[in-house]
């Protein structure tokens, strides 16, 4: 029963990565170029956490790179910065459409580990996105404070480099090269090659399913993966709980390699996500994915936790 009621509840509080629609298009690169760096990843009720450092104060933060953003902070979080500027109001989106005006702000330095991000923008997180806009089915009312971090870290954190995450192993790196993993004795199985593109809702991977081609954003904060429902005839699906169905894909093929099967929890998602589905944590739990932003390659594998074999 304990585990039934555990299982349920992570289905409940399906948390979906935060897209922001701002008023300008640009990125600043907050870290700088060939850098190297280990991040330890703690699961915290299928929230990916890592740690950083503002002013001496460490802070549990959700890596979400379904977020076009570097940091949104809580506001109590926020108020525990003294060095910070108010730069301007942004119209925020989720997933079911809701908007959200909120404010950015400019930090000079966070941390995270030996990495330091520097004139970074904050956003204030809203309470309303992280209790009512990210939660698509709920069993149960989850009270703000258990909710495990105190804000999150984007896309645009990691751009001006490349992301190595090996989520069987808690770690993420940020890196140049794949060969820097080598040179640091990182175990790394077999890595199948694919294209991406980066849309305004994030990196989209093409993925060939049961149903055809469908394009899925990787999503971090997702939970679990995702297909758009009008996609699909509701007969040919399986209610897992109330209101809540899931279609089963027996291929899931990336870069021609598949994957599957795999779930995916049917909802309509806002017309604005340029995308079929989202692909989230069901799934980049059991795989390495190494993030190659500058020629828009995704490399994905099993983990050596998996394969338990060094393959250069």
């Amino acid at each position: 029963m304990k585990k039934a009621a555990l299982i349920s509840l992570l289905l409940s509080m399906l948390f979906v990565g935060w897209w922001f629609f701002f008023q300008y298009n640009q990125h600043t690169n907050i870290l700088a170029k060939g850098i190297y760096a280990r991040i330890p990843i703690e699961f915290i009720r299928d929230n990916a956490l890592i740690e950083v450092e503002i002013e001496g104060k460490k802070y549990p933060i959700k890596l979400d790179l379904g977020a076009a953003c570097q940091f949104t902070f809580f506001r109590e979080a926020l108020e525990n910065i003294s060095e910070k500027q108010f730069v301007e109001f942004i119209t925020t989106t989720d997933i079911k459409g809701n908007q959200y005006k909120v404010s950015s702000y400019s930090v000079p330095l966070i941390k995270i580990k030996n990495l330091k991000c520097k004139n970074v923008e904050i956003l204030e997180e809203s309470r309303d996105f992280v209790t009512k806009g990210a939660v698509l089915w709920r069993l149960n009312d989850q009270k703000n404070s258990q909710i495990p971090f105190i804000g999150r870290v984007g896309r645009d954190c990691f751009r001006s480099n490349n992301l190595f995450m090996d989520f069987p192993n808690s770690m993420i790196f940020v890196t140049s090269s794949i060969d820097e993993l080598k040179k640091d004795h990182w175990p790394i199985c077999e890595l199948f090659e694919a294209s991406f593109e980066m849309g305004r809702w994030g990196i989209i991977l093409s993925i060939e399913t049961d149903i055809g081609v469908k394009r899925f954003v990787l999503d971090t904060a997702a939970n679990a993966s995702i297909l758009r429902e009008s996609h699909l005839h509701i007969p040919l699906t399986k209610e897992v709980i109330p209101e809540r169905q899931v279609f089963t894909t027996t291929k899931f093929a990336i870069g021609g390699h598949d994957f599957g099967p795999l779930d995916l929890s049917l909802f309509e998602m806002t017309p604005s996500v340029d995308a079929d589905g989202l692909l989230g944590l069901d799934f980049l739990k059991k795989y390495a994915i190494y993030l190659d932003f500058e020629n828009n390659k995704a490399f994905i594998g099993p983990s050596s936790k998996v394969c338990g074999a060094i393959i250069f």
